[in-house]
């Protein structure tokens, strides 16, 4: 799974680009609930994040957080003072005290997501920090072990590719897939949404230019009469509507029809997604060895199997075997029924 993560990460995507598929990938390797990260500056400022949770991003989350921190200096490390300790994982670790569980704002920000215990891995390349990533679980799943907190760190440290690019490439409008969906019945209340409705209203909004802590407007019910007000209201003149939005996170496009209830609207979100998301996607939850994915990867970049062989330090002929025990194993015979399976 770390081979699929960090060549994941090397592919020259955005952070950004993969970010909603990143959990998915760290929950083969945790017992994990929810799953963000932060990017920040190099003096260590926050300048935007991304939990799966949106509550967790909340400006009143933000507030509790930081009157948490101005209550007593050791309550909480500020979010600069994880990141500017270098490359480290479990920070907060000695943080999460008898009296942190017993405060208002543990129950206010992670008692309302099931988070119980919180796992911090910084993302820094020795000069300066690109951010932080956070595993959070139930208390049930129990802490975090020595073996868990190791992988976390390696994550972190594969994750540095992502930023090696200045210019780092976005999603693929051709292929998309399918981000929430959400309910309202005739008098425009909201009858069903699930997270990924919430996730991908919050990133539709979310474009990082303002401070979070100013913005008080992100609750479902605000950003939907915000950004779907008017998708709504054509949908009940004229039918079906479709709404384009485009920002750093990615192309949105959000789809309205009626629903089988007279009166109600069904309001259906899609986001592009790069080819090679889909391959991480399609690779891990295939049993192929590291080396393997590898040279998966490479084949399906449109590399030559001598390039392969030259970028990854072996010869051609230990090429050769790999990508025929690869063939037969995901039962193809050539690179282009290799590019199909993948792309179905």
């Amino acid at each position: 799974m770390l081979a699929d993560i960090a060549m994941l990460a090397a592919s020259g995507l955005s952070v950004r680009a993969y970010i909603r598929i990143l959990p998915d990938l760290i929950r083969r390797l945790f017992q994990v609930d929810t799953v963000g990260f932060f990017w920040c500056t190099e003096n260590g400022d926050m300048v935007d994040a991304y939990v799966e949770e949106p509550h967790f991003l909340s400006a009143e989350v933000l507030h509790s957080c930081q009157s948490y921190q101005e209550e007593r200096a050791d309550n909480w490390p500020s979010f600069t003072e994880n990141v500017l300790a270098g490359s480290v994982t479990g920070y907060l670790l000695p943080y999460q005290t008898p009296e942190f569980y017993g405060s208002h704002h543990f129950s206010f920000t992670y008692d309302k997501i099931h988070a119980y215990y919180i796992l911090d891995a910084v993302v820094h390349d020795g000069t300066r920090p690109y951010g932080c990533f956070l595993l959070m679980r139930s208390r049930n799943a129990g802490p975090f072990s020595k073996h868990e907190i190791a992988l976390a760190h390696d994550i972190a440290k594969l994750m540095i590719f992502s930023f090696a690019k200045p210019e780092a490439c976005t999603a693929d409008a051709s292929r998309h897939f399918e981000s929430g969906l959400i309910m309202l019945n005739a008098k425009n209340v909201i009858t069903y949404r699930n997270r990924a409705a919430h996730q991908s209203l919050w990133m539709i909004a979310r474009e990082g230019s303002a401070h979070m802590l100013t913005d008080t407007q992100d609750s479902n019910d605000v950003l939907l009469n915000q950004f779907c007000h008017s998708g709504i209201h054509e949908m009940r003149v004229n039918g079906s509507h479709e709404q384009k939005f485009r920002n750093s996170w990615g192309d949105f496009i959000v789809k309205y029809d009626p629903g089988e209830v007279p009166g109600s609207v069904m309001i259906q979100f899609r986001q592009a997604q790069a080819f090679a998301c889909h391959v991480a996607l399609r690779l891990a939850a295939e049993k192929i060895s590291p080396r393997r994915i590898m040279i998966c990867w490479l084949l399906l970049s449109g590399l030559s199997r001598k390039e392969i062989a030259w970028r990854l330090g072996i010869g051609l002929d230990t090429t050769n075997e790999h990508i025929a025990c690869l063939f037969a194993q995901l039962g193809v015979i050539s690179n282009v029924d290799l590019m199909r399976h993948f792309s179905n």
